[in-house]
């Protein structure tokens, strides 16, 4: 039984009820804040990301953060991990949570090489320090740095799951930001970028745990 197949069922059984095809955009609606009540299908917040989000919004307040570049970096990388760690990976389907597996290690990748090539003082970015004609490539990488083993980055439109999609719509608009930006594109706000970055390290290695899945594997002899 294929992938298809397997959310065809679940469908069917009423297992995926947070699959994008139970969902119809209505367009908006103003609500007030006495109205906003939790959703079940998400964990509650974070209290680190919550202290950090203020820490932003002063940032923002203040005018701290001089560079476009450098505020892109850090509300793209804001909304990503608001949306992992409200990820609740015990009603994920597997298929799904494999994705964003990968996704995490895909992301966490990417922001540790950012981070490696302005600590370095490289006049590139990790895509033009990738994309050379060698047999080795080095990228400089700042201590306790841990590389995940991960494909490219998933497609949107491979998950299922609602939930589990927003996670890879905001991994989509953060990567190229960190794949394409010079470090001279955040010169004089490396502290604001690479503190968010940080967290967003830390945040993965602590929610790994939850999105691994127990798989068999098989050897086949023909």
């Amino acid at each position: 039984m294929n992938r298809e197949q397997r959310r065809k069922m679940a469908k069917e059984n009423g297992t995926n009820v947070n699959s994008k095809k139970n969902f119809v955009p209505m367009g908006t609606a103003d609500i007030s804040m006495k109205e906003l009540k939790h959703d079940a299908n998400l964990k509650e917040c974070d209290e680190e990301l919550t202290n950090l989000y203020m820490e932003v919004y002063k940032w923002q307040e203040e005018n701290k953060v001089k560079n476009i570049i450098a505020n892109h970096i850090i509300t793209a990388a804001m909304s990503y991990m608001d949306s992992l760690c409200s990820l609740r990976f015990d009603i994920t389907p597997i298929e799904d949570k494999v994705l964003i597996r990968n996704t995490m290690g895909c992301i966490s990748n990417a922001s540790n090489y950012f981070i490696g090539i302005c600590a370095n003082g490289e006049k590139v970015s990790v895509l033009e320090k990738l994309d050379v004609n060698t047999e080795y490539i080095s990228i400089p990488l700042i201590d306790g740095a841990v590389i995940y083993e991960s494909d490219e980055l998933p497609e949107e439109s491979s998950v299922d799951d609602l939930y589990a999609g927003f996670v890879l719509k905001h991994a989509h608009e953060l990567l190229p930001f960190l794949s394409h930006s010079k470090p001279s594109y955040i010169a004089g706000d490396e502290m604001y970028v690479f503190k968010v970055l940080l967290m967003l390290i830390e945040k993965t290695k602590q929610l790994l745990p939850e999105a691994q899945v127990n798989s068999t594997k098989f050897n086949i002899q023909i």
